[in-house]
C-alpha cells in the first residue's frame, strides 16, 4: 500500500491566540478538520463522535536543545514522522503497514522554531479510504 505522509508547519504570526483550535493547543484525543494548507494555525476542533478528518493521537518534542539552529524542514519531517510512527500501534491496537488509517503531522517551521522555541509535533490519524471518520480510532484496530 503506498502511502504519503502529510507534514505540515506550524504557521507563526503575530495574530495567533491561544483560542479554541489553536495547534499549539491540540492534545491527545482531539479530533478535528482543518482545509489544506502548508502552513497551519487554527483548525475546526469537533467532537470525535462527528464526522471528522483528523484525530490527534500523540503530541510529542523533537529532542533538540533550545537554542540550536533548525535543522531544516526535511530533517523536522523525517523525525517527526518516526516519533510518530513508534507511538502508532499502540494508539491504534493495529501495526501501521497493516492500517486503513494514515499520519499526518503537525510540525515546527523556522520561525516557531526560532523564535517560540517551539519542538512539538502533532501526530494525527486520517483514513486512507474515506475523506471522515466517525468515533475515536483508539484501540479500533484499523
Amino acid at each position: 500500500m503506498l502511502r504519503t505522509v502529510a507534514v505540515i508547519g506550524f504557521v507563526i504570526a503575530l495574530a495567533v491566540g491561544c483560542g479554541e483550535g489553536n495547534v499549539f493547543e491540540l492534545e491527545e484525543g482531539d479530533c478535528f478538520n482543518q482545509e489544506e494548507s502548508d502552513e497551519v494555525s487554527d483548525v475546526d476542533i469537533v467532537s470525535c463522535d462527528d464526522p471528522h478528518e483528523y484525530e490527534v493521537y500523540a503530541v510529542l518534542s523533537i529532542a533538540e536543545p533550545l537554542g540550536r539552529p533548525f535543522p531544516g524542514s526535511t530533517r523536522v519531517g523525517d523525525v517527526g514522522f518516526q516519533l510518530c510512527l513508534d507511538r502508532f500501534e499502540e494508539f491504534v491496537a493495529r501495526p501501521y503497514p497493516e492500517s486503513l488509517l494514515d499520519i499526518s503531522i503537525l510540525a515546527p517551521t523556522r520561525e516557531s522554531w526560532e523564535d517560540l522555541d517551539d519542538r512539538e509535533v502533532v501526530c494525527s490519524l486520517f483514513d486512507l479510504e474515506n475523506f471522515f471518520m466517525e468515533g475515536s480510532m483508539q484501540g479500533s484496530g484499523r
